[in-house]
């Protein structure tokens, strides 16, 4: 990969069409402008490197690169082009003289160009056009303003200079011009640059570096040689400026006048842009405005506007972090006393006095870490965070490894995994003795996040068996629950979540997952009952204290998993708060949870917001291992719809989550969630390839089908390709639990099995079951998927009129929830139920439907009629699904038809607008 130009895909292919457009024999002009270190250089090397890699035959380059120096001397560029086509005949006869006219070197490289242009491809390029000299100027003016019918691409690269005196307009004449303004890489062009150098960062360590360097490739390269992958990689945290840059900066600074120092170092402690009269008070300085100024000329300052009005800051990140080096021991500690005094945020008051502090201070500690505990409390993890690990610098040796450790807990929490990482290693680098509980605990929580499992196992089991403190004991025992979950040892992680509830003290410290991972290892076990009795007896015991919405969660689960929907859906209601501001773990599991119940429960648009609002929290860094399985979540309603390009694209993503670690339940749903997308496509071979291993003994097949429902997915495969024998043997293997939701889809797919295998008596009370009422409470889907399969099967009966009922409220339901694949089969089967209604059933549409009909006739699109009646496009597409089986008609040019047939006039000037049922 050509790091020099990530990020830059858009550029190149301007470059690209200049190319092409030369190639057919006219000269565009390429006008390339950014600021020092953007890229320009390193974008024509790239776009030199692709002309001569060309299909369209061998092509030639001049290419000349002017230099500050040379800006100076007369014809210095010309002469460079000069000696480019030296080779050219009768090049010999032109002598350059420095009194040579600009017009006369000119013609002669006209005369060379055109020669050349005539063999083949010509690509002029003039790098840091900005330092040319005059002369030279007015003779690669003149020259361009008569290449037009030439095959010649031009690039001309250079800084911005308002007012200069050849913009691109000049020196074009009648070329076509291109222009590409350079400006620093996005967040994600950073952090591909950075990968392809073998660094990958979060987003956020992504956003610090790209905040740190405006996005400029070369300080973000400069960067990159000179620090450590695990600075770089760290989401917090200043970061030094390049050296170079930050020796440029110092001597600026010491440089000068005194005021203009004061200022520099006022704006550069604060951290933020600083106001005007706070700046004042900070540096007592009487000229206040002349200071300011003369900072901006120097370009260590800048003006900018926000609510507060006119606000100064550093002209760059890098200026703050350069000159940060350069201020006084005694200033710096001044600066930030005076800023504790004057920022209103208290927060951001506590951090400045932290920073102020040089000796030992314990009540400064003391509320610093009281101010924390208010801070987890309201969900500003990571302020406390910020403040315990600053608070740690003011303590004795013993009282800083506890704040650090608590400090890299919380970081944990929120999934902050690489600057946990940097104040562990602190800690181990200061401790003097064997490590405490309470560091094994935190290094165990670091090596489950890396994705290490038998370093995890080791040292949170120390944990558990040295622990003395609560916290410690039951947090090493809910993590030793969570490994054993995602090994899928279900009666290991059983156990220790049990350990952990009832280590907890519910007045010390806050469960994350041992309920959750307590759920899911009795679904495992095929006792979700017996787990939610559990969870019943301890939550009186966990009410008001911060393990409460673990416990609570862990319920929702149960509920979901054994059908009870609406229960599920107030427990979740409930955590909703709660969950946006608390463990990493507890907001990722809790948001796969609300999708599962809105998968299950039609709420199809919800269960994408989630998907991708996940997707932005895994680009964000936080938590993944529970990521992939809402992504599946997802997979499976894109699959339903025939989204097919969106159902890969979450399929891969999470592929990649889990990718060499051991994550069963991700693993599971991944797979289930592939396997869905071949059923959605028609391929049933590809479904029993990816299922079928799941029925092998000793493999996932002993997940209840309440949790993860692919028994029915595979035997419906096995039934498409014939194989009724092996369908049999897994259907045989699941039972119908207390979850009407899988024992719907099982239901279904036995009585398809009972067809192939000649059993019709026992297919139709199958199909009736399936479809009884109050089987809606299954879930829309299957539900409606159930409907479907009933109606076909009445259809193959004889009973068409019975089978159109049933395939009318499938094709309903489908159509509301977006199923197009399956929506479509619903329809060929009402239409080989051959039914055409009387002119009576037209009286029997409902009034929403009879307004929507009308509507149609009146010539109105979807989306007109949704406004009209102030309903979801989705809704006026439902009820057109439910007219258009009623009336049997298949699109709205029949419908219009049968109902002008039939008497009802159209408006003047009405008619049919289109064949589709959705426009």
């Amino acid at each position: 990969m050509d790091t020099a130009v990530i990020g830059r895909d858009a550029e190149l292919a301007v470059i690209e069409r200049a190319f092409e457009q030369a190639a057919r024999g006219t000269a565009s002009l390429v006008w390339v402008q950014g600021p020092a270190g953007s890229g320009k250089s390193a974008l024509i090397d790239a776009a030199v490197a692709r002309f001569h890699d060309r299909d369209d035959g061998p092509g030639l380059v001049w290419r000349v690169t002017c230099d500050a120096p040379e800006q100076l001397i007369e014809h210095a560029i010309s002469e460079q082009l000069l000696r480019l086509s030296d080779d050219v005949p009768d090049a010999g006869g032109f002598r350059l003289e420095e009194e040579t006219r600009p017009h006369h070197v000119a013609v002669e490289l006209l005369r060379r160009l055109s020669e050349r242009a005539r063999e083949a491809t010509v690509l002029l390029v003039v790098d840091d056009a900005h330092w040319c000299d005059h002369s030279s100027r007015q003779s690669i003016r003149f020259l361009l303003r008569r290449i037009e019918h030439m095959r010649v691409a031009v690039i001309v690269a250079q800084r911005p200079t308002p007012g200069g005196p050849d913009g691109p307009e000049r020196l074009r004449g009648p070329m076509r011009l291109e222009r590409i303004d350079l400006h620093g890489l996005s967040v994600d062009g950073v952090r591909q640059l950075m990968a392809a150098r073998g660094i990958p960062l979060t987003p956020r360590a992504g956003k610090r570096l790209h905040t740190h360097t405006a996005g400029s490739p070369q300080l973000i390269v400069a960067l990159a040689s000179e620090l450590s992958r695990e600075v770089l990689s760290a989401g917090e945290g200043a970061l030094p400026a390049p050296a170079s840059f930050t020796d440029w900066v110092r001597r600026v600074y010491t440089e000068a006048e005194a005021d203009v120092r004061s200022v520099v170092a006022a704006v550069t402690v604060v951290g933020a842009p600083t106001p005007l009269p706070m700046l004042r008070a900070m540096t007592g300085c009487e000229t206040l405005a002349e200071a300011i100024d003369s900072g901006i000329e120097l370009g260590l300052l800048r003006m900018v506007s926000m609510g507060q009005g006119r606000l100064v800051d550093v002209e760059h990140a890098l200026v703050r972090s350069a000159v940060q080096q350069s201020i006084g021991f005694a200033e710096h500690l001044a600066l930030q006393q005076r800023a504790s005094e004057l920022v209103g945020d208290p927060v951001l008051a506590m951090l400045h006095r932290l920073q102020a502090s040089v000796e030992h201070d314990a009540q400064l500690a003391a509320e610093a870490v009281e101010l924390a505990e208010q801070q987890v409390a309201s969900g500003a993890v990571l302020a406390s965070a910020r403040l315990l690990t600053l608070a740690a610098a003011v303590v004795p040796p013993a009282r800083r490894q506890e704040l650090l450790l608590r400090g890299a807990a919380q970081l944990l929490r929120i999934g902050e995994v690489r600057w946990a990482q940097q104040v562990l290693e602190a800690v181990e680098r200061e401790r003097q003795e064997e490590p405490s509980a309470a560091e094994l605990l935190v290094a165990g929580h670091l090596a489950t996040q890396l994705g290490d499992p038998a370093r995890a196992r080791s040292m949170l089991g120390r944990a558990y068996e040295a622990g003395t403190d609560p916290r410690v004991v039951a947090g090493a025992a809910e993590l030793l629950a969570y490994l054993n979950m995602d090994a899928g040892a279900g009666e290991e992680a059983h156990a220790w979540a049990l350990r952990a509830l009832e280590a907890a003290d519910p007045d010390q410290g806050a469960l994350e997952c041992a309920g959750t991972v307590l759920v899911s290892a009795g679904a495992l076990l095929d006792d979700l009952a017996g787990v939610r009795s559990v969870l019943q007896r301890h939550i009186g015991r966990f009410e008001g204290t911060d393990s409460l919405p673990d416990i609570t969660l862990g319920l929702a689960l149960a509920e979901l998993w054994t059908g009870r929907h609406g229960q599920a859906d107030e427990l979740l209601t409930r955590l909703r708060d709660p969950a946006d501001g608390g463990a990493a773990v507890l907001r990722t599991t809790t948001r796969l949870a609300q999708a599962e119940l809105d998968y299950r429960t039609g709420r199809w648009e919800a269960v994408l917001a989630t998907t991708d609002s996940d997707l932005a929290l895994v680009d964000e860094g936080w938590d993944t291992r529970v990521a992939p399985m809402t992504l599946a979540v997802g997979a499976y309603v894109c699959a339903a719809r025939g989204e097919y390009e969106r159902a890969e694209a979450f399929i891969v993503r999470a592929e990649s989550l889990i990718e060499g670690i051991s994550n069963l339940p991700s693993w599971l749903m991944t797979r289930l969630a592939r396997a869905r997308m071949a059923l959605a496509m028609g391929d049933p071979d590809r479904v029993v390839s990816l299922l079928l291993p799941l029925a092998e003994p000793g493999a996932a097949g002993g997940v209840p089908e309440g949790v993860h429902a692919w028994r029915a997915d595979l035997a419906e495969a096995l039934l498409a390709i014939g194989l009724a024998d092996e369908a049999g043997d897994v259907l045989e293997s699941a039972e119908l639990d207390d979850d009407p939701h899988a024992a719907t889809g099982l239901l279904r797919v036995r009585a398809g099995h009972a067809v192939a295998v000649g059993d019709t008596a026992l297919a139709e009370e199958l199909h009736r079951r399936a479809v009884e009422p109050g089987a809606r409470a299954s879930g829309a889907f299957v539900h409606a998927r159930a409907l479907l399969a009933a109606g076909a099967f009445t259809r193959r009966q004889g009973r068409r009129r019975e089978a159109a009922g049933l395939l009318e409220e499938a094709l309903a339901g489908l159509t509301e929830l977006g199923a197009a694949p399956f929506a479509e089969q619903a329809r060929m089967e009402l239409q080989l139920c051959a039914l055409r209604r009387s002119a009576s059933d037209a009286q029997k549409l409902t009034p929403a439907e009879e307004a929507v009909a009308r509507l149609v006739v009146a010539g109105h699109t979807n989306k007109e009629i949704a406004g009209t009646l102030v309903v979801s496009i989705k809704t006026v597409e439902s009820h057109l699904g439910r007219i258009f089986s009623k009336l049997g008609v298949r699109h709205r040019v029949e419908l219009v038809t049968l109902l002008a047939a039939r008497g009802r006039r159209l408006p003047p000037g009405s008619g049919p607008s289109g064949e589709g049922g959705s426009r």
